[in-house]
């Protein structure tokens, strides 16, 4: 974008899927929105000065939740979780600065089935799996 973009633009991608992003002076500042082809929510997420800031969150096209996480600096922070299709829990991530630091832990059918404390992006305990 150019640095007189302002306001709400929209383009068109080649997949289907529809962008809306919020600039200001020709940097993301605001709300960006992905959105299916069906004219469901794909994505949406805020950015300051080009960079992420809060809560990302990812939809399935049949409308349930797939992930959610909070970034901060462009960097996840604190917990990414994950769901499947059904809307069943998949998994707890913990992050700090952008890399997994703290508990994993991962779920079938909704059950905790493993449990993962991390190191900077090593494991460093196995509680169970």
């Amino acid at each position: 974008m150019n640095k007189n973009t302002h306001g709400l633009h929209t383009e068109h991608l080649d997949n289907g899927m529809r962008l809306e992003t919020t600039y200001k002076d020709g940097i993301k500042y605001g709300r960006e929105t992905y959105w299916y082809e069906s004219g469901k929510k794909a994505s949406e997420g805020f950015y300051e000065n080009n960079e992420l800031e809060g809560t990302l969150t990812y939809w399935y096209e049949n409308g349930k939740k797939a992930s959610a996480g909070f970034y901060e600096d462009n960097k996840l922070e604190g917990v990414l979780t994950a769901w499947n299709e059904e809307g069943l829990l998949e998994s707890e991530q913990e992050y700090k600065n952008g890399i997994l630091n703290g508990k994993s832990i991962f779920y079938e059918d909704g059950v905790r089935a493993a449990e993962y404390i991390l190191n900077n992006g090593e494991i460093s305990d196995n509680i169970n799996g």
